[in-house]
Protein backbone atom coordinates (compact mmCIF):
# COMPACT_ATOMS: atom_id res chain seq x y z
CA UNK A 1 0.00 0.00 0.00
CA UNK A 2 1.14 3.33 -1.01
CA UNK A 3 2.33 5.45 2.59
CA UNK A 4 0.78 9.16 2.33
CA UNK A 5 2.31 11.98 4.36
CA UNK A 6 0.56 15.18 5.59
CA UNK A 7 2.27 18.16 6.54
CA UNK A 8 0.63 21.03 7.88
CA UNK A 9 3.08 24.14 8.72
CA UNK A 10 1.00 26.12 11.19
CA UNK A 11 1.93 30.01 11.47
CA UNK A 12 4.18 29.82 8.52
CA UNK A 13 2.50 32.04 6.06
CA UNK A 14 1.90 34.82 8.25
CA UNK A 15 0.62 38.60 7.20
CA UNK A 16 3.13 40.81 5.28
CA UNK A 17 5.49 42.21 6.67
CA UNK A 18 7.29 45.59 6.06
CA UNK A 19 10.41 43.58 6.30
CA UNK A 20 10.11 41.80 3.33
CA UNK A 21 8.52 44.84 1.60
CA UNK A 22 4.69 43.84 2.25
CA UNK A 23 5.56 40.27 1.41
CA UNK A 24 4.56 37.47 3.66
CA UNK A 25 6.91 35.13 4.84
CA UNK A 26 5.81 31.98 2.47
CA UNK A 27 5.55 34.38 -0.56
CA UNK A 28 8.91 35.84 0.17
CA UNK A 29 10.39 32.69 -0.20
CA UNK A 30 8.58 31.61 -3.00
CA UNK A 31 5.90 33.77 -5.36
CA UNK A 32 3.94 29.81 -5.78
CA UNK A 33 1.58 29.62 -3.39
CA UNK A 34 -0.75 32.30 -2.06
CA UNK A 35 -2.95 32.67 0.99
CA UNK A 36 -6.07 34.62 1.55
CA UNK A 37 -6.35 34.55 5.18
CA UNK A 38 -6.81 31.38 7.77
CA UNK A 39 -9.22 29.96 10.67
CA UNK A 40 -8.46 29.15 14.34
CA UNK A 41 -6.12 26.77 14.18
CA UNK A 42 -8.77 24.10 15.34
CA UNK A 43 -10.69 24.81 12.10
CA UNK A 44 -7.43 24.47 10.40
CA UNK A 45 -6.80 20.79 12.04
CA UNK A 46 -9.93 19.13 11.82
CA UNK A 47 -9.50 20.41 8.04
CA UNK A 48 -6.52 18.89 7.83
CA UNK A 49 -7.30 15.86 9.15
CA UNK A 50 -10.05 15.59 6.57
CA UNK A 51 -13.37 16.78 8.89
CA UNK A 52 -16.14 18.55 7.45
CA UNK A 53 -15.81 21.56 9.75
CA UNK A 54 -19.03 22.78 8.50
CA UNK A 55 -20.65 19.36 9.77
CA UNK A 56 -18.54 19.00 13.28
CA UNK A 57 -16.84 22.53 14.18
CA UNK A 58 -18.31 23.24 17.45
CA UNK A 59 -16.02 26.86 18.10
CA UNK A 60 -13.25 27.62 19.01
CA UNK A 61 -13.83 27.49 22.97
CA UNK A 62 -14.52 23.73 23.28
CA UNK A 63 -11.34 22.77 21.48
CA UNK A 64 -8.98 25.28 23.53
CA UNK A 65 -10.45 23.97 26.74
CA UNK A 66 -9.54 20.42 25.74
CA UNK A 67 -5.96 21.43 25.03
CA UNK A 68 -5.84 23.00 28.50
CA UNK A 69 -6.86 20.23 30.12
CA UNK A 70 -10.80 21.30 31.16
CA UNK A 71 -13.50 18.64 30.78
CA UNK A 72 -16.50 19.99 28.56
CA UNK A 73 -19.35 17.87 28.32
CA UNK A 74 -23.03 18.68 26.59
CA UNK A 75 -24.50 22.07 27.75
CA UNK A 76 -21.27 23.29 29.17
CA UNK A 77 -20.56 26.72 27.77
CA UNK A 78 -16.62 26.60 26.83
CA UNK A 79 -14.84 29.72 25.63
CA UNK A 80 -10.93 31.53 24.40
CA UNK A 81 -9.98 33.68 27.05
CA UNK A 82 -7.10 35.87 26.77
CA UNK A 83 -6.21 39.00 28.67
CA UNK A 84 -6.02 42.52 28.69
CA UNK A 85 -5.73 45.71 30.28
CA UNK A 86 -8.96 47.66 31.10
CA UNK A 87 -9.45 51.32 32.25
CA UNK A 88 -11.28 52.22 35.23
CA UNK A 89 -14.46 53.09 33.19
CA UNK A 90 -14.01 48.77 32.83
CA UNK A 91 -14.92 49.07 29.31
CA UNK A 92 -11.90 50.84 27.31
CA UNK A 93 -9.16 48.24 26.48
CA UNK A 94 -5.81 50.25 26.87
CA UNK A 95 -3.64 47.08 25.83
CA UNK A 96 -3.46 43.42 25.70
CA UNK A 97 -0.75 40.52 26.99
CA UNK A 98 0.25 37.80 24.28
CA UNK A 99 2.20 35.14 24.99
CA UNK A 100 6.01 35.44 26.58
CA UNK A 101 4.26 39.32 28.41
CA UNK A 102 3.71 37.95 31.21
CA UNK A 103 5.38 34.83 33.41
CA UNK A 104 4.24 31.16 34.47
CA UNK A 105 3.97 32.39 38.11
CA UNK A 106 2.28 35.14 37.43
CA UNK A 107 -0.51 33.46 35.45
CA UNK A 108 -1.06 30.98 37.75
CA UNK A 109 -1.30 33.90 40.31
CA UNK A 110 -4.05 35.27 38.32
CA UNK A 111 -6.29 31.98 37.44
CA UNK A 112 -6.66 31.27 41.16
CA UNK A 113 -7.49 34.74 42.07
CA UNK A 114 -10.32 34.48 40.09
CA UNK A 115 -11.23 30.64 40.33
CA UNK A 116 -11.24 30.70 44.47
CA UNK A 117 -12.75 34.63 44.78
CA UNK A 118 -15.51 34.64 42.04
CA UNK A 119 -19.02 33.11 42.39
CA UNK A 120 -21.62 33.25 39.72
CA UNK A 121 -25.17 33.55 40.84
CA UNK A 122 -26.05 30.23 38.90
CA UNK A 123 -23.34 28.18 37.41
CA UNK A 124 -19.77 26.88 38.40
CA UNK A 125 -16.66 27.63 36.24
CA UNK A 126 -13.05 26.43 35.65
CA UNK A 127 -10.88 29.04 34.34
CA UNK A 128 -7.58 27.87 32.98
CA UNK A 129 -4.93 30.58 31.98
CA UNK A 130 -1.63 28.59 31.78
CA UNK A 131 -2.64 26.99 27.86
CA UNK A 132 1.30 27.06 26.06
CA UNK A 133 -0.96 27.19 22.90
CA UNK A 134 -1.66 31.03 22.75
CA UNK A 135 -1.69 34.32 25.25
CA UNK A 136 -4.49 33.02 27.55
CA UNK A 137 -6.31 29.98 28.21
CA UNK A 138 -10.13 28.53 28.40
CA UNK A 139 -13.06 28.88 30.77
CA UNK A 140 -15.31 26.65 30.89
CA UNK A 141 -19.42 27.44 32.32
CA UNK A 142 -21.73 24.91 33.67
CA UNK A 143 -25.24 26.00 34.60
CA UNK A 144 -26.98 25.03 37.54
CA UNK A 145 -30.42 25.78 36.24
CA UNK A 146 -30.25 24.94 32.68
CA UNK A 147 -27.45 23.59 29.95
CA UNK A 148 -26.28 26.69 28.30
CA UNK A 149 -26.07 27.90 24.51
CA UNK A 150 -23.06 28.32 22.78
CA UNK A 151 -24.68 30.93 20.29
CA UNK A 152 -23.75 33.74 22.05
CA UNK A 153 -21.80 37.05 21.03
CA UNK A 154 -18.15 37.52 21.80
CA UNK A 155 -17.11 39.62 24.60
CA UNK A 156 -13.14 40.43 23.28
CA UNK A 157 -14.02 43.50 20.67
CA UNK A 158 -11.33 42.02 18.18
CA UNK A 159 -13.77 38.66 16.86
CA UNK A 160 -17.27 38.66 15.34
CA UNK A 161 -19.23 35.81 15.18
CA UNK A 162 -20.05 34.19 11.98
CA UNK A 163 -21.91 30.99 12.72
CA UNK A 164 -19.91 29.42 14.96
CA UNK A 165 -16.31 30.88 13.39
CA UNK A 166 -14.54 33.97 14.96
CA UNK A 167 -13.75 37.00 11.65
CA UNK A 168 -11.82 39.72 12.56
CA UNK A 169 -13.25 42.89 12.61
CA UNK A 170 -11.60 45.49 10.49
CA UNK A 171 -10.74 48.69 12.67
CA UNK A 172 -12.14 47.21 15.95
CA UNK A 173 -12.96 49.89 18.97
CA UNK A 174 -11.01 48.29 21.64
CA UNK A 175 -14.05 48.53 23.87
CA UNK A 176 -15.42 45.62 26.02
CA UNK A 177 -18.63 43.98 24.23
CA UNK A 178 -21.45 42.70 26.14
CA UNK A 179 -22.38 39.19 25.55
CA UNK A 180 -25.98 38.60 24.15
CA UNK A 181 -27.75 35.55 22.70
CA UNK A 182 -26.89 35.78 18.45
CA UNK A 183 -29.51 36.53 15.93
CA UNK A 184 -31.64 34.39 15.71
CA UNK A 185 -31.60 32.82 19.43
CA UNK A 186 -32.57 36.21 20.94
CA UNK A 187 -35.49 33.83 22.83
CA UNK A 188 -33.69 30.74 23.59
CA UNK A 189 -33.45 30.11 27.34
CA UNK A 190 -29.94 28.43 27.03
CA UNK A 191 -28.53 31.28 25.15
CA UNK A 192 -29.52 33.93 27.38
CA UNK A 193 -28.86 32.11 30.42
CA UNK A 194 -25.53 31.80 28.68
CA UNK A 195 -24.84 35.10 27.70
CA UNK A 196 -26.04 36.52 31.56
CA UNK A 197 -23.25 34.19 33.13
CA UNK A 198 -20.51 35.16 30.64
CA UNK A 199 -21.42 38.63 31.36
CA UNK A 200 -21.49 38.34 35.05
CA UNK A 201 -18.37 36.19 35.22
CA UNK A 202 -16.91 39.21 33.42
CA UNK A 203 -17.51 41.71 35.75
CA UNK A 204 -17.02 39.84 38.56
CA UNK A 205 -13.31 38.30 37.83
CA UNK A 206 -12.89 42.24 36.78
CA UNK A 207 -13.43 43.59 39.95
CA UNK A 208 -11.11 40.90 41.79
CA UNK A 209 -7.92 41.64 39.42
CA UNK A 210 -8.51 45.21 39.94
CA UNK A 211 -8.36 44.84 43.33
CA UNK A 212 -5.58 42.11 43.46
CA UNK A 213 -2.39 43.06 45.29
CA UNK A 214 -0.91 41.82 42.24
CA UNK A 215 -1.96 44.40 39.78
CA UNK A 216 -1.85 46.96 42.22
CA UNK A 217 1.85 46.45 42.28
CA UNK A 218 2.41 46.15 38.12
CA UNK A 219 0.77 50.02 38.78
CA UNK A 220 3.41 51.23 40.65
CA UNK A 221 5.87 49.90 38.39
CA UNK A 222 4.19 51.61 36.00
CA UNK A 223 2.68 48.30 34.05
CA UNK A 224 -0.57 48.03 32.57
CA UNK A 225 -2.72 45.76 34.88
CA UNK A 226 -3.76 42.61 33.54
CA UNK A 227 -7.61 43.33 34.98
CA UNK A 228 -10.09 42.06 32.01
CA UNK A 229 -10.63 38.20 30.46
CA UNK A 230 -11.85 38.57 26.97
CA UNK A 231 -14.05 35.62 25.52
CA UNK A 232 -14.87 34.34 22.11
CA UNK A 233 -16.20 31.32 20.28
CA UNK A 234 -18.45 29.87 22.49
CA UNK A 235 -19.45 26.52 22.20
CA UNK A 236 -21.66 24.02 24.18
CA UNK A 237 -20.05 20.66 23.00
CA UNK A 238 -16.52 19.17 21.52
CA UNK A 239 -16.70 18.33 18.12
CA UNK A 240 -18.97 14.92 17.29
CA UNK A 241 -16.26 13.73 15.09
CA UNK A 242 -16.27 10.04 13.84
CA UNK A 243 -13.01 7.71 14.76
CA UNK A 244 -10.82 8.43 11.57
CA UNK A 245 -10.63 5.05 10.99
CA UNK A 246 -14.31 4.83 10.54
CA UNK A 247 -14.05 6.78 7.14
CA UNK A 248 -10.33 6.49 5.71
CA UNK A 249 -10.08 2.58 6.54
CA UNK A 250 -6.39 3.35 7.43
CA UNK A 251 -4.50 2.93 10.19
CA UNK A 252 -2.87 6.60 11.17
CA UNK A 253 -0.51 8.75 13.70
CA UNK A 254 -0.15 12.39 14.68
CA UNK A 255 3.02 13.98 15.30
CA UNK A 256 3.32 17.22 16.97
CA UNK A 257 4.40 19.16 20.15
CA UNK A 258 1.29 21.79 19.96
CA UNK A 259 -1.35 20.69 23.06
CA UNK A 260 -4.19 21.88 20.59
CA UNK A 261 -3.45 19.36 17.88
CA UNK A 262 -2.82 16.37 20.56
CA UNK A 263 -6.30 17.14 22.10
CA UNK A 264 -7.91 17.04 18.47
CA UNK A 265 -5.83 13.45 17.79
CA UNK A 266 -7.32 12.18 20.88
CA UNK A 267 -10.93 13.12 19.46
CA UNK A 268 -10.52 11.26 16.41
CA UNK A 269 -8.58 8.34 17.61
CA UNK A 270 -5.47 8.97 16.06
CA UNK A 271 -2.58 7.46 17.72
CA UNK A 272 -0.34 9.89 19.08
CA UNK A 273 3.62 9.77 18.61
CA UNK A 274 5.64 11.50 21.43
CA UNK A 275 7.39 14.08 19.84
CA UNK A 276 10.76 15.16 21.01
CA UNK A 277 11.49 18.27 23.12
CA UNK A 278 13.71 20.74 21.14
CA UNK A 279 17.43 20.96 21.68
CA UNK A 280 17.66 24.04 20.53
CA UNK A 281 19.29 23.25 17.24
CA UNK A 282 17.30 23.56 14.29
CA UNK A 283 19.25 20.76 12.37
CA UNK A 284 19.16 18.10 14.98
CA UNK A 285 15.62 18.85 15.35
CA UNK A 286 13.92 18.80 12.12
CA UNK A 287 16.51 16.11 11.16
CA UNK A 288 14.85 14.01 14.04
CA UNK A 289 11.31 14.59 13.20
CA UNK A 290 12.32 13.81 9.37
CA UNK A 291 13.52 10.21 11.00
CA UNK A 292 10.86 9.83 13.38
CA UNK A 293 8.14 10.29 10.48
CA UNK A 294 9.85 8.15 7.98
CA UNK A 295 10.10 5.00 10.90
CA UNK A 296 6.95 5.70 11.50
CA UNK A 297 5.50 4.93 8.10
CA UNK A 298 6.72 1.32 8.41
CA UNK A 299 3.70 1.08 10.87
CA UNK A 300 1.37 3.07 9.62
CA UNK A 301 -0.37 3.99 6.65
CA UNK A 302 -0.88 7.78 6.95
CA UNK A 303 0.92 10.32 9.20
CA UNK A 304 -0.15 13.44 9.78
CA UNK A 305 2.46 16.05 11.11
CA UNK A 306 2.42 19.66 12.39
CA UNK A 307 5.14 21.89 12.37
CA UNK A 308 4.33 24.73 15.02
CA UNK A 309 6.42 27.99 13.66
CA UNK A 310 7.04 30.87 15.81
CA UNK A 311 4.67 33.67 15.99
CA UNK A 312 5.04 35.93 19.24
CA UNK A 313 7.86 37.69 20.47
CA UNK A 314 8.78 41.34 18.74
CA UNK A 315 7.77 41.60 15.34
CA UNK A 316 11.66 42.15 13.70
CA UNK A 317 12.75 38.61 15.73
CA UNK A 318 9.79 37.29 14.89
CA UNK A 319 10.25 37.50 11.21
CA UNK A 320 13.91 36.53 11.51
CA UNK A 321 12.72 33.44 13.23
CA UNK A 322 10.52 32.58 11.05
CA UNK A 323 12.98 32.75 7.70
CA UNK A 324 15.44 31.01 9.80
CA UNK A 325 12.77 28.38 10.81
CA UNK A 326 11.14 27.66 7.21
CA UNK A 327 14.95 27.63 5.95
CA UNK A 328 16.02 24.70 8.39
CA UNK A 329 12.59 22.77 8.01
CA UNK A 330 13.42 22.88 4.34
CA UNK A 331 16.76 21.54 4.50
CA UNK A 332 16.57 19.34 7.37
CA UNK A 333 12.69 18.04 7.29
CA UNK A 334 11.94 18.08 4.09
CA UNK A 335 15.41 17.75 2.49
CA UNK A 336 16.19 13.98 4.14
CA UNK A 337 12.68 12.87 3.27
CA UNK A 338 12.67 13.69 -0.20
CA UNK A 339 16.19 12.12 -0.37
CA UNK A 340 15.18 8.60 0.68
CA UNK A 341 11.12 8.44 -0.37
CA UNK A 342 8.55 9.36 -3.50
CA UNK A 343 8.06 13.18 -3.00
CA UNK A 344 4.57 12.73 -4.81
CA UNK A 345 3.07 10.91 -1.19
CA UNK A 346 4.30 14.06 0.81
CA UNK A 347 1.24 16.92 1.12
CA UNK A 348 1.95 20.37 2.18
CA UNK A 349 -0.92 22.41 4.27
CA UNK A 350 -0.03 26.03 5.21
CA UNK A 351 -1.74 28.24 8.06
CA UNK A 352 -1.65 31.55 7.96
CA UNK A 353 -0.91 33.38 10.76
CA UNK A 354 -1.93 35.25 13.46
CA UNK A 355 -2.29 39.49 13.27
CA UNK A 356 0.44 40.44 15.46
CA UNK A 357 -0.89 43.99 16.60
CA UNK A 358 -3.77 43.04 17.09
CA UNK A 359 -3.92 39.31 18.30
CA UNK A 360 -6.45 38.49 16.30
CA UNK A 361 -7.32 35.61 13.44
CA UNK A 362 -8.66 36.15 10.28
CA UNK A 363 -11.63 34.33 8.14
CA UNK A 364 -10.82 32.82 5.13
CA UNK A 365 -9.51 29.06 4.30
Amino acid sequence: MKKRLFVFLDGLDDLPDILLNQKNILSFRSELIRSEGAFDTGVFLLSFLGYDVNKYYTGSGPLEALACGLDVYDGNLALKVSLASCAQDGKSIKGRFLKGDLGKEDILILAEEVNSQVALSSATFELNLGCPEQPGGALVIRGIRSKLSGCVINTDPAYERRGLFNIQRENPLEVLLESAPLGGYEENIEAKEAAFLVNEFTRKSYAVLSGSFFNKKRITEGKLPVNIILSSGAGDRLPPVPLISSFYGLRCAFLTQAPLGRAISRLAGIDLLDAPESCGHADVDYSVWAKLALESLDRYDCLFVHIKYPDQGLKEEKTCQRQEVMQAVDKFFFGYLISVMDSHNILLSVFRGKGEEKGTVLFNP
